[in-house]
């Protein structure tokens, strides 16, 4: 008992102090870890607030196949900011990254609490609690608006929900509230949804009732998310029917590169940090061989095969599963040390590697914290605060970027143009910015609105690697 007390205290005092790290994450994570978090949710709201061409957003837009509920949110949190003339992009995608990540650091604190039971005490805190609070992917991916983090803050708040000790009708339809609205953030989402009824039908062997109640709310929000994009797209368009259709039926999803099944195995290996991250394929295979009737199994299997056998893959895509890899680490884990006996050589190596695990997530922990996700939502927050009637490229547009221009971050009004389009006697003079890659230390200082790198970057130019990279300097006419 006295250790059980002392081993809440100290989840507490860590789940405290992990609460810096996310939000100091949502502080400087600007920008966006995958272009459709940016194009899919705050372009297509964009659309709505300035009526904008229906042309100048990615072809998902006119296929009608995503679910305009977090535009919906970003179209509203402008229109209340602009009630006290707070309202500008950044603002905004800060409090959207403010409020994930507060979103995601509760849903950490209730899937640990759901579980902390099954998980023995030396492996909660070797593994589970440091997972949950302090992993760099965890804050990284906490942060994110995205389609796929909010998906699965939804659906694990849906799993505790559907977990909770005392069950009554209220909270079942509660449960099916909170996996409709991870279903309407992704659709893919459905095959964890499929895999936690399935659980609670076969193995919980919940009563119908039950099952039903949690279908109303699950429908409510389907119906919600209906008339959503009715009001977004027109028509009546059945935006998860169309989603389907386009990437599975159409293929549209293989036209953008087709992987082999064993993909992901090599994503997780190489993303996660080798050889760290051979600890992570180990405790997941571990915790399915261990656990084959757990609820988490029933979730994840399904969710991992058909990811596995669809042809394109992305790491992203498997990010839903982050909130409950610190239970699965930990039960895996812990399984497999109560059934094998190790020397004491054995032991020192595995400490050995525990320690340089967590020096290794530190660092790359503040990394993550301390920069922006895309280094050039930078550059576009100096240009927006600098009031530019005009700007004016000399190479590349900063402002297009996947083949389609960021509109969302550019101040209303703005003029964007090659060099070669500038013809200053037609024109009245304008308040011009120029926009140039490579010039680091040949534009005055006074000039000099914004630049990528510091002038001092030039002396360690080895190997020409400065010509290589995306640096931009930003500078008055």
């Amino acid at each position: 008992m006295v250790k059980s007390k002392f081993l809440e205290l100290t989840e507490k005092k860590l789940a405290l102090l992990s609460l810096f790290f996310f939000l100091t994450g949502a502080f400087f994570s600007k920008g966006f870890y995958h272009f459709d978090e940016h194009f899919q949710i705050l372009e297509f709201a964009r659309f709505k607030l300035f009526s904008t061409s229906p042309n100048e957003l990615p072809w998902e837009f006119q296929m009608k196949m995503r679910s305009s509920l977090q535009p919906t949110l970003v179209i509203g949190l402008h229109k209340t900011l602009s009630l006290v003339n707070l309202e500008n992009p950044f603002g905004v995608t800060f409090i959207l990254r403010l409020f994930t990540a507060l979103f995601s650091w509760v849903t950490f604190r209730w899937v640990l609490s759901t579980f902390k039971k099954e998980i023995p005490e030396r492996w909660m805190k070797l593994v589970s609690i440091p997972l949950s609070f302090f992993f760099w992917l965890s804050v990284y991916n906490g942060v994110r608006f995205s389609s796929e983090n909010w998906g699965g803050i939804f659906f694990a708040l849906g799993v505790c929900a559907a977990l909770r000790p005392k069950q009554n009708y209220p909270s079942e339809i509660l449960t099916g509230v909170l996996l409709g609205i991870s279903f309407l953030s992704r659709f893919q989402m459905g095959i964890m949804i499929f895999g936690l009824v399935s659980w609670l039908m076969l193995i919980r062997r919940v009563h119908l009732k039950n099952i039903l109640c949690l279908g109303l709310g699950f429908s409510a929000l389907v119906l919600l998310g209906f008339l959503l994009d009715h009001n977004f797209y027109g028509g009546w368009p059945i935006t998860f029917w169309n989603y389907f259709e386009q990437n599975l039926i159409n293929g549209k999803a293989a036209e953008f590169g087709v992987q082999p099944w064993y993909e992901y195995f090599k994503l997780v290996f190489i993303k996660l940090i080798p050889p760290f991250s051979i600890f992570f394929i180990l405790g997941l295979l571990l915790f399915f061989w261990f656990y084959p009737r757990h609820v988490i199994s029933f979730i994840l299997i399904p969710f991992l095969l058909i990811h596995t056998f669809l042809g394109h893959k992305e790491a992203r895509f498997l990010f839903p599963m982050i909130y409950f890899l610190p239970v699965v680490l930990g039960l895996g884990l812990s399984a497999l040390s109560n059934r094998i006996i190790l020397n004491r050589t054995t032991k020192r190596i595995l400490n050995l590697f525990f320690w340089s695990f967590w020096i290794v997530n530190g660092c790359l922990l503040v990394v993550v914290i301390s920069n922006p996700a895309d280094k050039d939502t930078e550059l576009y927050e100096a240009i927006y605060r600098a009031h530019p009637e005009r700007l004016v490229f000399t190479q590349d547009n900063p402002y297009l970027r996947a083949g389609f221009n960021l509109k969302y971050y550019q101040l209303p009004g703005l003029e964007v143009i090659a060099l070669n389009q500038l013809n200053e006697k037609e024109e009245p003079k304008k308040r011009t910015l120029i926009a140039s890659l490579g010039l680091i230390g040949e534009v005055p200082r006074d000039k000099v609105l914004y630049r990528s790198a510091p002038d001092w970057i030039r002396n360690y130019n080895f190997n020409h690697w400065l010509d290589r990279t995306r640096l931009w300097v930003v500078f008055w006419q």
